[in-house]
């Protein structure tokens, strides 16, 4: 259990660099000409604050990190190491997605849609 969880671990941190370098973009729109353009906020585009790169490296290293902690400092049964490191993982996505979805994704509906105003992970 401890090799699965440290690697549950580092996995979740190489997706969080993979997400905090590339952030979380929009979805590509086909392009139109400028005079059909409206300039409006199209919430087709906006990125998903629950199903991203970076929720799912938040998933990962809050798992990785309490079932690693569990398996090594508690004789608890397997079930129940799995399960502290679910709840714990699944806190984890829940901070992200609050704080991607109240910060970032508003930040960024507010502001023109560029290449520079892309929303980082």
């Amino acid at each position: 259990m401890i090799s699965v969880a440290l690697a549950v671990f580092m996995t979740g941190l190489v997706l969080g660099v993979v997400a905090m370098l590339h952030g979380t973009e929009r979805r590509v729109r086909p392009a139109l000409a400028p005079h059909e353009r409206d300039g409006a906020h199209d919430p087709a585009t906006e990125p998903s604050a629950l199903f991203n790169l970076a929720s799912l490296a938040a998933f990962s290293i809050g798992f990785g990190f309490t079932a690693y902690l569990v398996a090594r400092n508690t004789a608890w049964p397997l079930a129940a190491q799995l399960a502290a490191a679910a709840i714990s993982g699944g806190g984890g996505r829940a901070r992200h997605t609050i704080l991607v979805g109240r910060r970032a994704i508003a930040g960024a509906r507010a502001g023109p849609v560029g290449e520079r105003n892309q929303v980082q992970g």
